[in-house]
């Protein structure tokens, strides 16, 4: 009897371990509200096996080869960066307190300064956003560098 009371003991911590840690890992992922609720219930309804299926179709794992690739794109990134010119708008250049703080945001996250010049325009719908694409392709002279932010809502970075 004493034995069964141990090993009851030891399923109910581990239970217990498994909903605190997963439950904290999807909170640390920041998905949309909707979607951690869901995988969280998922867990405490289902510890075991809910775990299991968000370790296996809950996080988005990228594999070893696109990591590399991503990698050796920073590279060429980083040297392309070295050759733009170190000066960024500041905020005497006619930017309101507000776009300068957003003109800092590039450079402070991922080290790419805003360069004088650029433009920002949020589009929200596929046929201006194509639109402006095609139109910025057909004026340009050498090349076209392209950059796209996609906002999932419920999602912070």
């Amino acid at each position: 009897m004493e034995n069964l009371f141990s090993w009851t003991s030891l399923i109910i911590i581990a239970h217990a371990m498994i909903i605190i840690g997963v439950t904290v890992r999807v909170i640390m992922m920041r998905l949309a509200v909707g979607t951690a609720l869901a995988w969280i219930i998922l867990i405490f309804i289902l510890p075991f096996a809910g775990a299991a299926m968000y370790l296996v179709f809950g996080e988005k794992r990228l594999g070893r080869r696109r990591t590399q690739r991503a990698a050796s794109l920073w590279g060429r990134y980083r040297r392309r960066l070295q050759e733009l010119p170190l000066r960024a708008p500041d905020e005497g250049c006619g930017l309101s307190p507000e776009s300068a703080a957003v003109s800092r945001l590039p450079e402070g996250i991922l080290g790419i300064p805003v360069l004088y010049g650029n433009r920002l325009k949020i589009l929200d719908a596929a046929e201006p956003i194509l639109h402006s694409i095609i139109a910025d392709i057909d004026r340009a002279r050498h090349f076209c560098h392209l950059e796209f932010y996609i906002w999932n809502e419920g999602r912070s970075l």
